[in-house]
């Protein structure tokens, strides 16, 4: 019995209105010292167990609050950037469009350029065509020209 005094102490309290347990002072009448230690032993585990599971909700309960209280800070910022990238997603969308439409207008200028390099190709092979055939007929009058006048001024000198 001296087993039960020195753990009178850590017994657990249990409210009246629990009748499978026993009340803290209330120990079974039991001759076996052995099974009253078991009994006393069982009884200061669970205690023990109702502790550590009230220190860990209240852990929980802890880190709940911190958690909300960090949410609460971030979801203003997460508000901001979701913002933030709506407005990027709409400046690139424009600038993609920007894109588009400079693409098209050097395409459009680069075949202008192409189609004037052809003209300019078959213009100059119009005149150079146009020069051979004139060049053609006017060296052969130039020459006689030439001659006359040499003859003539021959016969003057």
């Amino acid at each position: 019995m001296e087993e039960y005094n020195e753990l009178e102490g850590l017994l657990p309290i249990w409210p009246s209105s629990t009748n499978s347990f026993l009340k803290q002072n209330e120990l079974p009448s039991v001759a076996d010292p052995k099974k009253l230690k078991r009994i006393i032993s069982n009884r200061v585990s669970a205690q023990k167990s109702r502790m550590k599971k009230l220190h860990y909700v209240s852990e929980m309960e802890a880190k709940v609050k911190a958690l909300e209280a960090e949410i609460a800070v971030l979801q203003p910022q997460v508000l901001m950037f979701t913002t933030q990238q709506q407005l990027l997603q709409m400046e690139q969308k424009s600038l993609h469009h920007q894109l588009s439409a400079r693409t098209n207008t050097k395409l459009l200028k680069d075949a202008e350029i192409e189609e004037n390099k052809a003209q300019l190709n078959t213009l100059r092979e119009l005149h150079l065509s146009q020069h051979q055939q004139f060049s053609w007929s006017q060296p052969q009058f130039s020459m006689n020209s030439n001659l006359c006048i040499n003859e003539t001024t021959a016969h003057h000198l």
